[in-house]
Protein backbone atom coordinates (compact mmCIF):
# COMPACT_ATOMS: atom_id res chain seq x y z
CA UNK A 1 0.00 0.00 0.00
CA UNK A 2 1.20 3.54 -0.75
CA UNK A 3 -0.39 6.85 1.47
CA UNK A 4 -0.89 10.46 -0.57
CA UNK A 5 -0.32 12.71 2.14
CA UNK A 6 -2.66 15.73 1.93
CA UNK A 7 -1.21 18.15 4.70
CA UNK A 8 1.07 18.18 7.25
CA UNK A 9 0.59 19.51 10.99
CA UNK A 10 3.10 19.31 14.09
CA UNK A 11 3.03 17.65 17.19
CA UNK A 12 5.87 17.36 19.86
CA UNK A 13 5.96 13.89 22.01
CA UNK A 14 8.95 12.74 23.63
CA UNK A 15 11.52 10.06 22.34
CA UNK A 16 10.95 6.31 22.38
CA UNK A 17 11.84 3.96 25.19
CA UNK A 18 10.25 0.81 26.39
CA UNK A 19 10.12 -1.07 29.86
CA UNK A 20 7.23 -3.22 31.52
CA UNK A 21 4.39 -5.34 29.50
CA UNK A 22 0.79 -5.20 30.46
CA UNK A 23 -2.22 -6.77 28.86
CA UNK A 24 -5.05 -5.00 27.73
CA UNK A 25 -8.72 -5.56 27.86
CA UNK A 26 -8.53 -6.68 24.36
CA UNK A 27 -6.38 -9.18 24.67
CA UNK A 28 -3.31 -7.31 23.07
CA UNK A 29 0.59 -7.01 24.68
CA UNK A 30 1.85 -3.95 25.03
CA UNK A 31 4.77 -2.59 26.54
CA UNK A 32 4.86 0.15 28.48
CA UNK A 33 7.07 3.27 28.94
CA UNK A 34 6.25 6.82 28.36
CA UNK A 35 4.55 7.75 25.14
CA UNK A 36 6.11 4.62 23.61
CA UNK A 37 3.56 1.17 23.67
CA UNK A 38 4.49 -1.61 21.18
CA UNK A 39 0.67 -3.36 20.77
CA UNK A 40 1.14 -7.22 19.46
CA UNK A 41 -1.89 -8.00 18.13
CA UNK A 42 -2.20 -12.25 17.18
CA UNK A 43 -4.37 -13.59 14.87
CA UNK A 44 -6.10 -16.77 13.55
CA UNK A 45 -5.85 -16.04 10.17
CA UNK A 46 -5.59 -18.89 7.37
CA UNK A 47 -3.09 -21.30 7.00
CA UNK A 48 -1.54 -21.91 3.77
CA UNK A 49 -1.06 -25.56 4.23
CA UNK A 50 -4.89 -25.53 3.77
CA UNK A 51 -4.53 -24.09 -0.05
CA UNK A 52 -0.84 -25.03 -1.51
CA UNK A 53 0.79 -27.88 -2.74
CA UNK A 54 4.35 -28.60 -4.01
CA UNK A 55 5.64 -29.13 -7.30
CA UNK A 56 9.10 -29.13 -8.59
CA UNK A 57 10.34 -27.17 -11.29
CA UNK A 58 12.18 -27.79 -14.87
CA UNK A 59 15.76 -26.92 -12.88
CA UNK A 60 14.72 -29.05 -9.62
CA UNK A 61 13.61 -26.21 -6.92
CA UNK A 62 10.82 -27.05 -4.75
CA UNK A 63 7.97 -24.43 -5.19
CA UNK A 64 4.36 -23.89 -4.21
CA UNK A 65 1.26 -24.04 -6.51
CA UNK A 66 -1.44 -21.65 -4.94
CA UNK A 67 -4.81 -22.86 -5.60
CA UNK A 68 -6.96 -19.20 -5.53
CA UNK A 69 -10.49 -20.84 -5.17
CA UNK A 70 -9.31 -22.58 -1.95
CA UNK A 71 -7.46 -19.89 -0.47
CA UNK A 72 -10.65 -17.58 -1.40
CA UNK A 73 -12.61 -20.54 0.73
CA UNK A 74 -10.34 -20.09 3.78
CA UNK A 75 -10.70 -16.59 3.89
CA UNK A 76 -14.05 -16.61 4.17
CA UNK A 77 -14.46 -19.64 6.01
CA UNK A 78 -12.40 -17.49 8.82
CA UNK A 79 -14.34 -14.91 8.40
CA UNK A 80 -17.33 -16.36 8.98
CA UNK A 81 -15.90 -18.50 12.28
CA UNK A 82 -14.67 -15.03 13.92
CA UNK A 83 -18.71 -13.63 12.74
CA UNK A 84 -20.86 -16.19 13.37
CA UNK A 85 -23.56 -14.30 13.77
CA UNK A 86 -23.10 -12.44 9.87
CA UNK A 87 -25.85 -13.82 7.77
CA UNK A 88 -25.29 -13.48 4.13
CA UNK A 89 -21.79 -13.50 1.64
CA UNK A 90 -18.83 -12.65 2.63
CA UNK A 91 -17.43 -10.16 -0.50
CA UNK A 92 -14.24 -9.28 -0.83
CA UNK A 93 -12.80 -5.99 -3.25
CA UNK A 94 -9.71 -4.07 -3.44
CA UNK A 95 -8.98 -1.13 -1.66
CA UNK A 96 -8.62 0.74 -4.51
CA UNK A 97 -12.08 -0.26 -5.80
CA UNK A 98 -13.29 0.78 -1.72
CA UNK A 99 -11.21 3.93 -2.25
CA UNK A 100 -13.42 4.76 -5.35
CA UNK A 101 -16.57 4.18 -3.61
CA UNK A 102 -17.26 0.62 -4.11
CA UNK A 103 -18.88 -1.46 -1.88
CA UNK A 104 -18.12 -4.97 -1.89
CA UNK A 105 -21.72 -6.11 -1.76
CA UNK A 106 -21.49 -4.99 -5.40
CA UNK A 107 -19.14 -7.63 -5.97
CA UNK A 108 -20.73 -10.80 -4.28
CA UNK A 109 -20.32 -12.73 -7.35
CA UNK A 110 -16.70 -12.05 -8.20
CA UNK A 111 -14.22 -14.78 -7.61
CA UNK A 112 -10.75 -13.72 -5.90
CA UNK A 113 -9.19 -14.79 -8.80
CA UNK A 114 -10.78 -12.21 -11.03
CA UNK A 115 -9.51 -9.81 -8.36
CA UNK A 116 -6.07 -10.45 -8.28
CA UNK A 117 -5.90 -10.64 -12.53
CA UNK A 118 -7.90 -7.17 -12.88
CA UNK A 119 -5.35 -6.04 -10.32
CA UNK A 120 -2.27 -8.26 -12.12
CA UNK A 121 -1.36 -6.01 -15.24
CA UNK A 122 1.81 -7.68 -15.38
CA UNK A 123 3.48 -4.28 -15.85
CA UNK A 124 7.10 -4.26 -17.56
CA UNK A 125 8.49 -0.55 -17.26
CA UNK A 126 11.27 1.84 -16.68
CA UNK A 127 10.76 5.33 -15.16
CA UNK A 128 14.15 7.11 -14.76
CA UNK A 129 16.06 5.14 -12.44
CA UNK A 130 13.26 2.68 -11.35
CA UNK A 131 12.60 -0.75 -13.03
CA UNK A 132 9.65 -3.33 -12.72
CA UNK A 133 9.66 -6.63 -14.54
CA UNK A 134 10.22 -10.16 -14.70
CA UNK A 135 14.11 -10.38 -14.58
CA UNK A 136 14.37 -8.27 -11.19
CA UNK A 137 14.58 -10.96 -7.73
CA UNK A 138 15.17 -10.72 -4.36
CA UNK A 139 14.45 -13.41 -2.33
CA UNK A 140 14.12 -12.06 0.76
CA UNK A 141 11.09 -9.77 -0.48
CA UNK A 142 7.53 -10.91 -0.37
CA UNK A 143 4.48 -9.55 -1.42
CA UNK A 144 1.92 -9.33 1.31
CA UNK A 145 -2.03 -9.73 0.72
CA UNK A 146 -3.58 -8.05 3.76
CA UNK A 147 -7.04 -8.26 4.31
CA UNK A 148 -8.93 -5.46 6.15
CA UNK A 149 -12.52 -6.10 8.06
CA UNK A 150 -15.28 -3.36 7.39
CA UNK A 151 -17.41 -4.71 10.10
CA UNK A 152 -20.31 -5.53 7.85
CA UNK A 153 -19.51 -8.93 6.16
CA UNK A 154 -16.97 -7.20 3.33
CA UNK A 155 -13.17 -7.83 2.67
CA UNK A 156 -10.60 -5.10 1.67
CA UNK A 157 -7.65 -6.46 0.32
CA UNK A 158 -4.60 -4.48 0.27
CA UNK A 159 -1.39 -4.89 -1.33
CA UNK A 160 2.36 -4.37 0.44
CA UNK A 161 5.57 -5.68 0.86
CA UNK A 162 7.76 -6.99 3.53
CA UNK A 163 11.58 -8.00 4.29
CA UNK A 164 11.91 -11.44 6.26
CA UNK A 165 15.30 -10.97 9.10
CA UNK A 166 14.64 -14.13 10.54
CA UNK A 167 12.81 -17.26 10.46
CA UNK A 168 9.73 -15.94 12.66
CA UNK A 169 9.82 -12.22 11.95
CA UNK A 170 9.58 -10.44 8.33
CA UNK A 171 9.78 -6.54 8.83
CA UNK A 172 6.89 -3.80 6.86
CA UNK A 173 5.49 -1.22 7.27
CA UNK A 174 2.88 -0.19 10.09
CA UNK A 175 0.16 0.65 8.34
CA UNK A 176 -0.06 -2.45 6.48
CA UNK A 177 -0.37 -4.01 9.80
CA UNK A 178 -2.77 -1.24 10.99
CA UNK A 179 -4.81 0.86 8.97
CA UNK A 180 -5.37 4.51 9.90
CA UNK A 181 -6.33 6.33 7.00
CA UNK A 182 -9.77 4.16 6.44
CA UNK A 183 -10.28 3.34 10.35
CA UNK A 184 -10.11 -0.52 9.83
CA UNK A 185 -7.46 -0.66 12.31
CA UNK A 186 -5.99 -4.25 12.70
CA UNK A 187 -5.31 -6.50 9.59
CA UNK A 188 -7.83 -9.63 9.84
CA UNK A 189 -6.02 -11.98 8.10
CA UNK A 190 -2.35 -12.05 5.82
CA UNK A 191 -0.76 -13.75 3.79
CA UNK A 192 3.05 -13.63 2.95
CA UNK A 193 4.35 -14.81 -0.82
CA UNK A 194 7.71 -14.95 -1.75
CA UNK A 195 8.30 -15.00 -5.31
CA UNK A 196 4.38 -14.87 -6.08
CA UNK A 197 3.24 -15.39 -9.60
CA UNK A 198 1.51 -17.07 -12.15
CA UNK A 199 3.20 -19.55 -15.04
CA UNK A 200 1.03 -19.97 -17.89
CA UNK A 201 1.46 -23.68 -17.53
CA UNK A 202 0.97 -23.99 -14.00
CA UNK A 203 -1.26 -21.37 -12.75
CA UNK A 204 -0.39 -19.58 -9.97
CA UNK A 205 2.86 -20.09 -7.95
CA UNK A 206 5.46 -19.09 -4.82
CA UNK A 207 8.73 -20.37 -3.95
CA UNK A 208 7.30 -20.00 -0.65
CA UNK A 209 4.23 -19.46 1.13
CA UNK A 210 4.11 -17.85 4.82
CA UNK A 211 1.02 -17.68 7.91
CA UNK A 212 1.10 -14.40 9.71
CA UNK A 213 0.65 -14.98 13.24
CA UNK A 214 0.72 -12.10 14.97
CA UNK A 215 1.55 -8.30 13.88
CA UNK A 216 3.69 -6.16 15.69
CA UNK A 217 3.37 -1.82 15.77
CA UNK A 218 4.15 0.59 17.84
CA UNK A 219 1.52 3.09 19.75
CA UNK A 220 2.76 6.39 18.74
CA UNK A 221 1.69 5.18 14.90
CA UNK A 222 -1.39 4.02 16.11
CA UNK A 223 -2.40 6.75 18.43
CA UNK A 224 -1.01 9.47 15.83
CA UNK A 225 -3.55 12.23 14.45
CA UNK A 226 -3.52 11.16 11.45
CA UNK A 227 -0.82 8.82 8.83
CA UNK A 228 1.40 12.48 8.10
CA UNK A 229 1.94 12.42 11.53
CA UNK A 230 2.51 9.06 12.44
CA UNK A 231 5.13 8.37 9.81
CA UNK A 232 8.13 8.76 11.78
CA UNK A 233 7.15 5.54 13.15
CA UNK A 234 4.90 4.00 10.53
CA UNK A 235 6.99 0.45 11.21
CA UNK A 236 5.62 -3.31 12.13
CA UNK A 237 6.45 -6.96 11.71
CA UNK A 238 5.02 -9.88 10.74
CA UNK A 239 5.18 -13.02 13.24
CA UNK A 240 5.61 -15.62 10.51
CA UNK A 241 5.81 -19.58 10.23
CA UNK A 242 6.60 -21.39 6.87
CA UNK A 243 3.33 -23.06 5.40
CA UNK A 244 5.54 -24.43 2.02
CA UNK A 245 8.10 -23.94 0.17
CA UNK A 246 12.06 -23.35 0.22
CA UNK A 247 13.57 -21.12 2.41
CA UNK A 248 13.98 -17.27 1.37
CA UNK A 249 17.09 -15.38 2.38
CA UNK A 250 17.06 -13.10 5.42
CA UNK A 251 18.49 -9.63 5.46
CA UNK A 252 20.55 -7.48 8.09
CA UNK A 253 19.07 -4.12 9.29
CA UNK A 254 21.78 -1.37 10.47
CA UNK A 255 20.49 0.20 13.47
CA UNK A 256 22.39 3.75 13.14
CA UNK A 257 21.80 4.33 9.13
CA UNK A 258 23.41 7.57 7.77
CA UNK A 259 21.79 10.99 7.84
CA UNK A 260 22.19 10.76 3.77
CA UNK A 261 23.14 8.18 1.64
CA UNK A 262 23.04 8.45 -2.16
CA UNK A 263 22.59 5.60 -4.46
CA UNK A 264 19.88 3.61 -1.61
CA UNK A 265 17.86 1.01 -3.16
CA UNK A 266 14.06 0.70 -2.20
CA UNK A 267 12.39 -2.73 -2.96
CA UNK A 268 8.24 -3.35 -3.07
CA UNK A 269 6.08 -4.91 -5.23
CA UNK A 270 3.91 -2.86 -7.60
CA UNK A 271 0.26 -3.04 -6.86
CA UNK A 272 -0.66 -3.69 -10.23
CA UNK A 273 1.79 -5.98 -11.59
CA UNK A 274 3.11 -9.45 -10.70
CA UNK A 275 6.62 -8.16 -10.74
CA UNK A 276 9.32 -6.37 -8.11
CA UNK A 277 9.95 -2.83 -8.44
CA UNK A 278 14.01 -1.24 -7.56
CA UNK A 279 14.09 2.37 -7.30
CA UNK A 280 17.38 4.03 -6.94
CA UNK A 281 17.29 6.75 -4.96
CA UNK A 282 19.20 9.49 -2.80
CA UNK A 283 17.97 9.78 -0.03
CA UNK A 284 18.44 12.85 3.10
CA UNK A 285 17.24 12.92 6.22
CA UNK A 286 13.74 14.87 6.09
CA UNK A 287 12.74 18.06 7.69
CA UNK A 288 9.29 18.37 6.29
CA UNK A 289 8.31 18.46 10.03
CA UNK A 290 9.86 18.82 13.15
CA UNK A 291 7.91 16.42 15.17
CA UNK A 292 9.75 13.63 12.75
CA UNK A 293 12.87 14.20 14.96
CA UNK A 294 14.72 13.31 12.20
CA UNK A 295 13.72 9.73 11.86
CA UNK A 296 12.59 9.88 8.47
CA UNK A 297 14.05 10.14 4.98
CA UNK A 298 13.18 11.89 2.22
CA UNK A 299 13.93 11.68 -1.80
CA UNK A 300 12.43 13.98 -4.88
CA UNK A 301 13.39 11.32 -7.86
CA UNK A 302 12.90 7.63 -6.90
CA UNK A 303 9.57 5.91 -7.40
CA UNK A 304 7.26 4.66 -4.88
CA UNK A 305 4.17 2.87 -6.77
CA UNK A 306 1.15 1.76 -4.76
CA UNK A 307 1.91 -1.68 -2.91
CA UNK A 308 5.58 -0.95 -2.31
CA UNK A 309 4.76 -0.10 1.04
CA UNK A 310 6.44 -1.77 3.83
CA UNK A 311 9.19 -2.81 1.57
CA UNK A 312 12.99 -2.21 2.44
CA UNK A 313 15.13 0.46 1.64
CA UNK A 314 19.03 -0.79 1.51
CA UNK A 315 22.04 1.14 1.79
CA UNK A 316 25.40 -0.16 -0.77
CA UNK A 317 26.07 -3.25 1.35
CA UNK A 318 22.21 -4.79 1.10
CA UNK A 319 21.17 -3.39 4.61
CA UNK A 320 17.95 -2.03 5.65
CA UNK A 321 18.24 1.74 6.75
CA UNK A 322 14.59 2.08 5.96
CA UNK A 323 11.22 1.19 5.17
CA UNK A 324 9.05 2.71 2.27
CA UNK A 325 6.35 4.85 3.56
CA UNK A 326 4.75 7.13 1.90
CA UNK A 327 4.67 9.34 -1.19
CA UNK A 328 3.61 13.07 -0.07
CA UNK A 329 0.88 14.87 -2.32
CA UNK A 330 3.45 18.14 -2.75
CA UNK A 331 4.70 19.35 -5.26
CA UNK A 332 7.88 17.30 -5.48
CA UNK A 333 5.86 14.02 -4.39
CA UNK A 334 8.21 13.60 -1.79
CA UNK A 335 8.83 9.95 -1.29
CA UNK A 336 9.34 9.14 2.39
CA UNK A 337 11.37 6.19 3.51
CA UNK A 338 10.50 5.67 7.89
CA UNK A 339 14.35 5.22 9.67
CA UNK A 340 15.41 2.06 11.32
CA UNK A 341 16.13 3.45 14.22
CA UNK A 342 17.09 1.16 17.97
CA UNK A 343 13.46 1.39 18.55
CA UNK A 344 12.39 -0.15 14.94
CA UNK A 345 15.08 -2.49 15.03
CA UNK A 346 14.10 -4.09 18.49
CA UNK A 347 10.45 -4.20 17.45
CA UNK A 348 11.30 -5.46 14.10
CA UNK A 349 13.92 -8.46 15.19
CA UNK A 350 12.25 -8.99 18.95
CA UNK A 351 8.87 -8.79 19.89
Amino acid sequence: MKRKILGWTVLLVSVFTVSSIKVNAEGDSEIISGVDVSVTREINGVDPASYTSPIMTRSGLQEVKVDIDKWEEEIKKDYLNDNPNFEGDVSIISMEEYEDGKQPEEYKNRKLEELLESEQDNIVQARGAAQTGPNLTHGAIAKAYLFFDNGRGGLIMADGSGFKVSGTKAGTAGHCVYDKEHGFGWVKTATLNFGFRKDPRVGWIASSVYKVNKMTTNNDWIKSKDHTQGIRSDFGSFHISRSSGSVPPNVAMLTTPPNSLKNAVSWGFEAKSRYLTRSTVDVTTSYIRSDWFNWVYQDRLGIMYGGMSGGPLFDGAGRVIGINSSEMNDANRTKVYTKINSSAYNQIIAN
